[in-house]
């Protein structure tokens, strides 16, 4: 689990700075701060018997070259489209296509996307089946999500952004399913 709550940790931590004057993002930085400080706790102090593996028990390195590869390319993707849209907010929006009239729903959206990012790089720093599994069944549900989002888009006459969305996360869908079904291998 130390995965996924690094990647919550980080997209909360980032969601703090993605104000803005609206009411909503009140309560929306409240819920932030209460998990940045909950995940940053449970990380530095794993609960007594969680299974935790001590760093040389982890040392075998069990995940498929190929596996490794999705998740780098998908690690760089979040990365990308998560910083851009943190730091550039509705700029990012209007530089692929769109009004971008919403700063902080593209912050929010790249605070997520940037804590996938820390996910995939701690995944590959791992290496191992273990830490990979529940970062690869969070991959399979956001991107198979994007897929979805992406044909409504299309089907509503959305931007060549789209078209690239659809096809990154259909491959990212499709290959995080078989590594689920083949156990990392």
């Amino acid at each position: 689990l130390r995965i996924p709550i690094a990647a919550t940790a980080v997209f909360n931590a980032a969601s703090i700075a993605a104000g803005d004057p609206q009411p909503t993002v009140f309560v929306i930085l409240a819920a932030s701060l209460v998990f940045t400080a909950a995940t940053l706790y449970v990380l530095a102090r794993p609960p007594v018997g969680s299974g935790v593996p001590a760093p040389a028990a982890a040392a075998s390195r069990d995940l498929a070259p190929w596996v490794t590869g999705l998740f780098a390319v998908g690690t760089a993707a979040a990365a990308f489209f998560g910083l851009a849209a943190l730091v550039a907010a509705g700029d990012f929006g209007v530089a692929v296509g769109y009004s971008g009239a919403d700063d902080f729903v593209y912050r929010q959206g790249g605070a997520a996307t940037l804590g996938a990012a820390v996910g995939g790089l701690l995944v590959l720093r791992a290496r191992t089946w273990q830490a990979a599994r529940l970062p690869a069944v969070m991959a399979v549900t956001f991107n198979g999500l994007s897929v979805i989002a992406a044909v409504i888009d299309i089907g509503g006459g959305g931007q060549p952004i789209s078209w690239l969305i659809l096809g990154a996360a259909a491959v990212v869908t499709a290959g995080m399913a078989i590594a689920l079904a083949r156990g990392g291998r």
